[in-house]
């Protein structure tokens, strides 16, 4: 909703593929999204709304974003919606914009859509968003409260910046394109990164505090700390971007990020760039619940695949143990 909100800043037609069952909602309008970036209200009506693929079909998209986590791709509902939009957009020829964390993402997404590679991009959303009431939030004082209450969505840019997207390649001359366009609605910008594997070890670096994060039951950052479930996860964390895959710069991290105590000091520096949202109600809610499956498939799949290549992880086995004995 966010990013169609930029993208019809930018003068381009919007629309949203939803299930059947919300298209009394959508039809609501105009959906109040607060943002925090300045603790203003505002409204977003310039859109329509199909929810069946004969509909897509029938329509022209220069560009097809899908916002599928990793978990939800790779259902059966995931894998069947992929190849019907494949099917359905094939002859208008867009460009696929898929925004979600996956291990191997691009050869499966080209696989189900049946889209050639490089009419395909990837990327993830590089703002927070959430349903408005977020649980468990605390409030800066600087927050509209009353004004946040009657909104659907609130949001919010990290860095100074305001990337609301961050793509990669396959294609990099489509990428900046789209971050061209995107750009347009002045508020809110699109980055593009040199390669697949930036993004991956990105996406990556997080997961292992995810994880810890579901062992300990989402306590307080500060307690959380003190926990040795954090320093197993932070040592799981530098043996991940270590991989040989990573390259150079992932193994600079690793040397350094240990050391450094890199994972909690980009959790508390991603903390102060999130305000005033709050950052750990941000989480608790959206990865302890919404993508918790995603967040320790992530985990999961790195580590059978790398010991499937004989590669040891030992800190990262450690963790996943213990994730079992919590969460089967």
């Amino acid at each position: 909703m966010v990013t169609g909100y930029h993208l019809a800043l930018s003068g381009v037609d919007v629309t949203f593929f939803v299930r059947s069952s919300r298209l009394e909602e959508m039809a609501r309008k105009p959906k109040r999204l607060y943002c925090y970036d300045d603790n203003e209200v505002k409204l977003f009506d310039d859109y329509a709304t199909v929810c069946d693929m004969e509909e897509v079909a029938a329509k022209k998209f220069d560009y097809v974003l899908t916002t599928l986590d990793g978990s939800s791709m790779h259902s059966d509902e995931g894998v069947a919606l992929l190849g019907d939009l494949g099917n359905a957009v094939r002859t208008s020829n867009p460009v696929l914009v898929c925004l979600g964390a996956a291990e191997g993402i691009e050869s499966f997404v080209v696989e189900h859509t049946g889209l050639p590679v490089d009419r395909c991009l990837f990327g993830s959303f590089s703002l927070l968003s959430h349903n408005v009431p977020l649980p468990d939030q605390r409030f800066d004082e600087s927050v509209d409260q009353e004004g946040l209450a009657g909104c659907v969505f609130a949001y919010t840019h990290l860095g100074k910046g305001r990337a609301g997207l961050m793509l990669t390649r396959t294609n990099r001359a489509l990428g900046q394109e789209l971050a061209e366009v995107y750009g347009r609605s002045g508020v809110s910008t699109c980055s593009v990164m040199p390669n697949l594997r930036v993004l991956d070890c990105m996406s990556y670096f997080l997961s292992p505090s995810f994880v810890a994060f579901v062992i300990e039951g989402w306590p307080e950052p500060e307690d959380m700390y003190k926990t040795e479930t954090w320093r197993l996860a932070e040592k799981a964390t530098m043996e991940i971007v270590a991989l040989p895959q990573y390259g150079f710069l992932g193994k600079v991290v690793a040397a350094l990020g240990g050391p450094l105590n890199l994972p909690k000091r980009v959790w508390e520096g991603t903390s102060r760039a999130a305000l005033p949202l709050d950052f750990h109600a941000f989480n608790k809610f959206h990865h302890g619940r919404k993508v918790v499956a995603q967040d320790m498939g992530i985990s999961r799949d790195i580590l059978s695949r790398e010991e499937g290549r004989g590669k040891k992880l030992p800190m990262l086995r450690r963790l996943i143990e213990r994730l079992d004995e919590v969460n089967p």
